[in-house]
């Protein structure tokens, strides 16, 4: 997260005490979205400085010292996700141009773009990989019919599913027998949604209406 002019990260090795970290490459403000912990080491993503907003990827091997992976320049898109599968890391975030952010790596240190095989200006908020039925599934803004989700395999080749209402989805994760994906309050409730596959996606009620992130 940021607080003030400093970048906030927070380490704990038992869940109850929590150290504050500041020690990053350099001074600039930084702020994160997104955290996973990989076979290389752990990866945060977010955006650094003041609008126009600068992406950026740092990684730690102790989650104390953190080294800059990807910086980038100007009107560059905030990175808001990250998860993995083996050494294939995937990190999703803001649109740009006709796409939202989604990119790959084998190594943490060169990331490839790439683009969901129908073009669409939406941004991603979150990303997971769903063991049982190996795919990617990431989230995202509405995008005028429902709430922007896309599929894939193999980190390259991304699909758009199709769920019930056009509400933002903030968040998603997979539970071990299913993807649970939760977002904006729809005016009844949180929008929440469940998928045994990652394509066929069911709401879900819950209690009140107010939005989950």
């Amino acid at each position: 997260g940021n607080f003030g002019t400093y970048n906030y990260i927070t380490r704990s090795t038992d869940g109850a005490t929590w150290t504050d970290l500041t020690n990053l490459a350099n001074a600039a403000t930084y702020e994160f979205y997104g955290i996973d912990y990989t076979p290389f080491a752990w990866i945060a993503v977010g955006r650094w400085g003041s609008p126009p907003n600068k992406t950026c990827i740092f990684q730690s091997s102790d989650a104390y010292t953190w080294n800059l992976r990807l910086e980038g320049g100007l009107s560059s898109p905030i990175l808001r996700g990250a998860a993995h599968h083996n050494t294939l890391l995937v990190v999703v975030g803001d649109a740009t141009g006709s796409n939202p952010s989604i990119f790959t790596s084998t190594n943490s240190t060169i990331w490839t773009t790439r683009t969901p095989t129908i073009a669409k200006s939406v941004g991603l908020n979150a990303v997971t990989w769903a063991e049982k039925i190996s795919l990617f599934i990431a989230v995202g803004d509405a995008d005028g019919t429902d709430g922007y989700i896309l599929t894939s395999p193999d980190g390259i080749t991304w699909t758009e599913r199709a769920n019930a209402k056009n509400f933002d989805l903030n968040s998603v994760t997979w539970s071990g027998k299913q993807a649970v994906a939760a977002g904006a309050a729809d005016g009844t409730d949180a929008y929440v949604l469940t998928s045994p596959d990652g394509i066929i996606w069911t709401e879900r009620a819950n209690a009140k209406n107010a939005a989950l992130n």
